[in-house]
């Protein structure tokens, strides 16, 4: 999959659509592990100055990448770049980079209320991902912060609803919640 998206990105005469090409060849590479492989390609495409919705989405990639190698102040950093440019480009990826980078920052040991205000600010409630992301995040954080009895309502309200196993499971995957 990445090999061949790679190859196919140098065929692509538009550097927009060969970045954009090279970020997807670097989500496959980051799917099978090959981190050192997804890097580069994210290099080569921001080297090739992309417009902000490209090149946030290749900062959200290289917060990913950089998550599962490197220090997590460093990946959140990454991300909240990425979704800085993505937020009135594509907010449902934002609002994803966002939760990313909240998730980062509880294993720095700290929670980021800056990141809780943004992704209740900029979340469409309307949308079942991004109202489960942003309950997930405020329960969660309720929880760091001593408020336990609001967390826990809201963490137990999200898990006992069908339509959110996708971002629950996510979360519950990756430890932050049980």
């Amino acid at each position: 999959g990445a090999a061949l998206l790679t190859r196919a990105a140098a065929f692509l005469a538009d550097a927009c659509e060969r970045a954009r090409v090279l970020g997807a060849a670097a989500r496959l590479a980051t799917l099978a592990g090959r981190l050192e492989q997804a890097t580069s390609l994210v290099e080569r495409g921001l080297a090739l100055d992309p417009p902000d919705r490209v090149r946030g989405a290749l900062l959200v990639t290289s917060g990913r990448i950089a998550w599962m190698s490197r220090p997590p102040v460093e990946a959140t950093a990454l991300l909240l770049d990425g979704a800085a440019l993505l937020e009135l480009e594509d907010r449902a990826e934002a609002v994803s980079a966002l939760a990313d980078a909240f998730h980062a920052t509880l294993a720095s040991g700290s929670v980021a209320t800056s990141i809780v205000e943004r992704i209740l600010g900029l979340a469409d409630r309307s949308e079942p991902t991004e109202r489960v992301l942003a309950d997930l995040v405020s329960g969660v954080s309720c929880v760091q912060l001593g408020r336990p009895d609001e967390g826990e309502r809201v963490l137990r309200r999200l898990l006992a609803e069908p339509d959110t196993a996708g971002p629950t499971s996510r979360l519950q995957d990756a430890g932050v919640i049980a």
